[in-house]
């Protein structure tokens, strides 16, 4: 799923010994696939790439207006959405700074953050350094992040890296368009 870049030696190592002795290695997307056989020195012979499937709901007008009501959104709000961990590899304050960017230009009007993690306090205190922390909202963690999905104009993922994520497939399910750093899978 991931390219595990923080892996030392011995993980490489140890996954490789596994690698060596299975029938098949199923990965969900490519890059990341092809990331890790580069790290364990192996041919991918035994790679098999299966893609995450989800089911495919049409949103309504009434699913956008809800999810707009319960992201916080004004009609005529631009609204973007990141759904995902606060931690380094996300890429959180690039997406302050863009938003720091087109609020001066007049572009995204808000951004709403859907997730926890350890630099969420950062992030915040970042935003208010920035002059935008009333157009950022920290949601935390929720369990409804697709419904959300409805009312956002784009999903905004500014990762350093990542494999195949599945907030990725869960926008396109949800019709929302994605805006990402072109990293993984």
């Amino acid at each position: 799923r991931g390219t595990y870049e923080w892996y030392g030696a011995v993980h490489w190592r140890s996954k490789a010994w596994i690698t060596e002795r299975a029938a098949a290695v199923v990965a969900n997307a490519g890059p990341a696939a092809q990331y890790a056989f580069a790290k364990m020195a192996r041919p991918t012979r035994t790679l098999a790439i299966v893609r995450n499937g989800l089911a495919v709901p049409e949103p309504t007008a009434t699913s956008r207006a809800r999810a707009r009501i319960e992201l916080g959104l004004a009609p005529d709000d631009v609204a973007a959405i990141f759904v995902g961990r606060l931690v380094d590899h996300k890429n959180v304050p690039m997406l302050i700074r863009a938003l720091a960017r087109l609020a001066a230009d007049g572009g995204c009007t808000r951004v709403v953050v859907v997730g926890a993690g350890q630099q969420r306090a950062a992030l915040q205190a970042m935003a208010q350094d920035a002059g935008v922390a009333a157009r950022l909202g920290f949601l935390g963690a929720r369990d409804d992040a697709v419904s959300l999905m409805h009312g956002a104009d784009m999903l905004v993922l500014p990762s350093w890296r990542e494999g195949l994520p599945n907030v990725v497939s869960e926008a396109m399910q949800a019709g929302c368009p994605v805006l990402a750093t072109r990293v993984g899978g």
